[in-house]
């Protein structure tokens, strides 16, 4: 079985490691750690060192936002920001890996 290394890029504003270090658990001890969170890398064992493809882990919508969305879209009038799309039924391999099997 093979190991993938998956990282999570932060920018935290600070004048020392140190005070960012603090920052940052503050932040994760917080829930807030999405204020600085910038990219996400996930890295196979077949590539190089300092190697990996960006990637992104954010959750797709829920059907209550996108309910209210739509909603939102049809009272003002205004298109909605994003289209709803029927999701694709689950055979037997998770999001990331139907991508893919799509590339």
């Amino acid at each position: 079985m093979a190991i993938y290394k998956i990282m999570r890029i932060y920018e935290v504003p600070a004048e020392s490691q140190i005070e960012a270090t603090n920052r940052m658990m503050e932040a994760l001890v917080l829930h807030v750690e999405r204020d600085y969170h910038v990219t996400d890398y996930v890295k196979s064992p077949e590539d190089a060192n300092g190697k990996g493809r960006k990637i992104d882990l954010t959750l797709p919508k829920g059907w209550l936002s996108m309910l209210l969305q739509e909603l939102a879209a049809q009272i003002s009038g205004k298109p909605a920001k994003t289209k709803w799309v029927k999701p694709e039924v689950y055979k037997g391999k998770s999001m990331h890996e139907q991508e893919l099997a799509k590339r």
